[in-house]
């Protein structure tokens, strides 16, 4: 295993706090380098980086859609990363991270051999938060007692209440209500690193997305538009007017079948992924601003004219279509795998990106001969995680401040990289 940060050191009561490992045994030592960084600056500031950023769960502690509190999210955050062995008859299909071999399994070992115990005490078994599963094992939250897992550190899980506390030490909310309560410190530190560094690329500038299935847009609105304006007492020096977001740019998405072909249900799959056309609304009026993916990408990539450009924008996805198609990640949110003469480079930052072909929250759509967009299939969205997906491990960027500015630059360098091949500059 590779470690990703050593976090097997005390916390303020004394009590150990868990490793953190991020790669498996056969993962490259590229791939494992948490410092690697793009080929350059200057190759970087040549394209147009839009990042989209999930809010649930990856910069946002509280889960509005799964009506989960904060103390919820904690315990969750922790059981998702804390692996147990699969059970004799769960044992097959060891590399295949699936999902419905396993929601029955009762666990009764950690994933490094030790017993699963309702108590405090001993070294916690080290977390995992890599991309593909250890062989024989799976996470606490993908087994029977995923309905549980809001009160982890109180039951199976009370060998990591150590760092639950933690958690709530780096996320502990202020006397007062604050804009920036429960947000994780990290994204606003990727932020000022990303925009307002001295190193910072700024021709053309990072655009931000946020996304989400909820209604939290408003108040997600309120923080990025109160620290775009110096007011976090972190970074008063960060002023920004091209990032503070109105209403005017919060929009609600509709996926809309333009026609249907028929067919068996394989084929029916496909004519979906190729005939849903994405589209977005003004929240505030209602109001259309783009129909289908080229209006969406010129309106992101801010090919317009005005004179007063901005560079973040809010978007409610569309849940309903996401839920009708039980969790297929084409039906999810969209992000865009543009051709390679393209500067414009769309990334997707989630905690709920899976290494599963048909259970995920991120679409990769990509155009097609007829200058039309079509979703990719799951397993081919799958290959796109670390290119344009990035899965967040929520304790990730919790205990390593720097955590998302390593995997952006990764997935930078590997762009850059795949452009230099093709002899695109």
């Amino acid at each position: 295993m590779s470690l990703h940060k050593n976090n097997d050191h005390p916390n303020d009561d004394g009590a150990p706090l868990p490793r953190i490992i991020s790669e498996r045994d056969d993962a490259s030592s590229e791939q494992n380098d948490p410092t690697a960084t793009c080929t350059s600056v200057d190759d970087s500031s040549s394209m147009h980086w839009i990042l989209h950023w999930d809010i649930n769960e990856t910069i946002l502690v509280g889960d509005e859609v799964g009506g989960d509190t904060i103390e919820d999210c904690f315990n969750k955050i922790i059981a998702k990363s804390a692996f147990v062995q699969k059970t004799a008859d769960n044992a097959v299909g060891d590399d295949d991270n699936d999902f419905d071999s396993t929601t029955a399994m009762i666990p009764t070992h950690w994933w490094d051999g030790s017993p699963l115990k309702d108590e405090e005490g001993g070294p916690p078994p080290p977390l995992y938060t890599g991309w593909d599963w250890p062989k024989g094992c799976c996470p606490y939250y993908r087994t029977s007692y995923k309905r549980i897992s809001k009160t982890f550190t109180d039951g199976h899980g009370a060998v990591y209440k150590p760092l639950y506390k933690e958690i709530e030490q780096r996320l502990t909310r202020r006397q007062q209500p604050d804009l920036f309560d429960n947000i994780i410190p990290a994204f606003f530190h990727t932020m000022n690193q990303l925009i307002h560094s001295p190193s910072s690329p700024n021709n053309p500038p990072v655009t931000i997305v946020f996304r989400t299935f909820g209604t939290d847009l408003p108040s997600i609105a309120q923080a990025m538009t109160a620290f775009a304006q110096g007011k976090h007492p972190d970074y008063p020096d960060f002023v920004h007017p091209q990032y503070e977001l109105d209403a005017s740019r919060l929009y609600y998405a509709k996926w809309v079948l333009q026609d249907h072909a028929g067919g068996g249900a394989e084929k029916q799959e496909e004519d979906e992924r190729k005939r849903y056309q994405y589209q977005l609304f003004r929240q505030d009026d209602g109001s259309m601003v783009a129909s289908g993916d080229q209006q969406v990408l010129d309106l992101l990539h801010n090919t317009g004219s005005s004179d007063q450009q901005h560079y973040v924008f809010g978007i409610q996805d569309d849940y309903p279509m996401w839920k009708a198609h039980t969790w297929e990640p084409w039906a999810g949110k969209p992000v865009w795998k543009l051709d390679g003469d393209s500067k414009h480079h769309h990334i997707l930052l989630d905690d709920n990106i899976h290494n599963l072909p048909h259970d995920g929250i991120a679409s990769v759509r990509q155009p097609t001969d007829n200058e039309c967009f079509e979703s990719l299939s799951g397993p081919e969205i799958q290959s796109m995680h670390g290119v344009h997906l990035i899965r967040v491990p929520t304790i990730e960027p919790i205990m390593n401040t720097d955590w998302f500015l390593q995997q952006i630059a990764k997935v930078q360098a590997a762009a850059l990289l795949a452009r230099a091949s093709t002899g695109t500059t």
